[in-house]
């Protein structure tokens, strides 16, 4: 009996659909192996976290409806190891290194570079 491959999950969060999307499109280009999950608010996407396997968070900072930096910290204390929390901006108050103190792996500005997050969801081994 053949065993199945489990696929690693992202969690992608925005409010803006077009940018949610535009993201979701190109990653599954590039990505084919993995699940993409979408939530529209950090509010929304920790639920999906605690109910889900989540290997990768790819989320916006600045959200009505939960922002990422809540999100994060949410996720961190809910289980400091898993998911991986990425965080990307357009503008924000929170410097690279103070994501990186919080626990994200890594913050990108708005309009972001689509390889170096491929480049880091690689080195995650996605």
């Amino acid at each position: 009996m053949c065993k199945a491959i489990q696929k690693n999950t992202l969690l992608l969060v925005d409010d803006d659909d077009v940018v949610r999307e535009a993201i979701k499109l190109i990653i599954s280009l590039h990505f084919v192996d993995l699940d993409i999950i979408e939530a529209s608010g950090g509010d929304e996407a920790f639920e999906i976290v605690c109910n889900n396997k989540i290997d990768f968070v790819l989320t916006d900072v600045r959200m009505p409806a939960g922002d990422g930096i809540e999100l994060l910290e949410k996720i961190k204390n809910y289980n400091s190891e898993t998911p991986q929390v990425t965080l990307i901006t357009g503008f924000s108050c929170i410097s690279r290194e103070d994501a990186i103190k919080k626990g994200a792996l890594e913050l990108f500005h708005k309009p972001f570079d689509i390889a170096k997050i491929g480049k880091l969801l690689k080195d995650c081994n996605f």
